[in-house]
């Protein structure tokens, strides 16, 4: 009898072990509960904020932290947060060695986490979050550069990341006249976008949803012009992307999105 509670107080403290490595992961990335996150998103999930805005903006932030959308993204964040914290605790050893720049990736995917309500991104910097344990070859510089990405960055724009990173360059045709849909006109589209391909290039027009979104990464600094040539603005793929496709490479290809 005494042996079997011997073996129930032994399970008892794995657990309590276990939990108490997720604690520590927990602080030491910062609260993922929402405590070290500013902005409204913040405020709404329990920061700080929330606690010293008054008046109108405290009334208002009050109202929007009640309402069905807010409560979907407290569970998607809670969520995400506790498989962090999971898989975390699981690479202890791992966390030992991070170097100061691997931190400051796993912190700002954290802090981005807190201020995302795209369940694409949440997955996404999951993904990020457990590569950065493994990848941490890039400079100081280059891990500030990759957090503003990582903070900005959309899912959508990750995706198109993703997708089109086999291409050499990204064309986007701003000279193209959508309402001249003359035979002259297209014939001249049809060889630009022939010689495009040839050249391993994705030609994009300025009314494809994609122009907007490769616009997008053209601010972040994750594509870099390369040339214009006759109304074709020529895009190539900087070296910070580089870096961030190693993190996106590295992780779970399989892309969990969060169910509501």
């Amino acid at each position: 009898m005494k042996k079997n509670k011997v073996i129930k107080k032994s399970d008892k403290d794995n657990r309590a072990s276990m939990a108490d490595r997720r604690t520590s992961v927990l602080s030491a990335t910062g609260s993922l509960s929402g405590g070290a996150a500013g902005g409204l998103v913040g405020a709404l999930i329990g920061g700080p904020v929330g606690g010293i805005v008054g008046g109108s903006a405290g009334s208002l932030i009050s109202l929007l932290a009640n309402i069905p959308a807010a409560r979907r993204h407290r569970e998607r964040t809670e969520q995400a947060q506790r498989e962090i914290a999971d898989k975390l605790s699981r690479h202890e050893g791992a966390l030992e060695k991070l170097n100061d720049e691997q931190f400051k990736i796993i912190c700002e995917c954290v802090l981005a986490l807190n201020e995302t309500v795209e369940r694409e991104k949440i997955a996404y910097l999951q993904q990020i979050v457990n590569a950065a344990v493994d990848y941490g070859e890039y400079s100081s510089y280059e891990s500030i550069l990759l957090s503003r990405i990582i903070r900005d960055i959309s899912g959508e724009e990750i995706k198109f990341l993703i997708e089109n990173f086999s291409y050499a360059t990204i064309n986007i045709f701003s000279w193209h006249d959508a309402k001249d849909k003359s035979d002259k006109k297209l014939e001249e589209l049809e060889k630009l976008r022939k010689r495009i391909a040839e050249e391993n290039g994705l030609l994009l027009l300025p009314s494809d949803s994609n122009a907007l979104v490769a616009n997008g990464l053209v601010s972040l600094g994750v594509l870099a012009p390369a040339q214009l040539s006759l109304g074709v603005h020529k895009y190539k793929y900087s070296d910070i992307a580089l870096k961030l496709m190693v993190f996106l490479q590295m992780s779970n290809k399989n892309t969990r999105v969060y169910s509501e």
